[in-house]
């Protein structure tokens, strides 16, 4: 995750669990950033498990960054614009771990 103006990553965290988590703000703008040095491959995204409803199509490898956010097609003309962090995902009637959140 990339911050939407400035496109700096924001910091990680691996939980003990194995998954990873962005330290971020709320009320922050934000673009997922990828990139892959393989071909054939298909990105699809999702955000706290809620598929954005598109996918980018790899034939071959690419450096080059891509920002994806929110993306949509009206009209004929098609749009991206940056997602935007509201607050924390937390679990009902559990405490929150200070590094994850959860």
């Amino acid at each position: 995750l990339v911050a939407a103006d400035s496109k700096i990553p924001f910091a990680e965290h691996t939980a003990p669990d194995g998954q990873i988590y962005a330290e971020v703000e709320p009320d922050m703008d934000y673009y997922i950033s990828l990139s892959t040095d393989v071909g054939g491959v298909m990105m699809k995204y999702s955000v706290d498990g809620v598929d954005l409803g598109y996918h980018t199509m790899y034939n071959l490898p690419s450096s080059r960054k891509k920002y994806q956010g929110s993306w949509e097609r009206r009209d004929g003309k098609e749009t991206m614009i940056a997602l935007h962090f509201n607050k924390t995902r937390q679990a009902q009637g559990v405490a929150p771990d200070m590094l994850t959140g959860k």
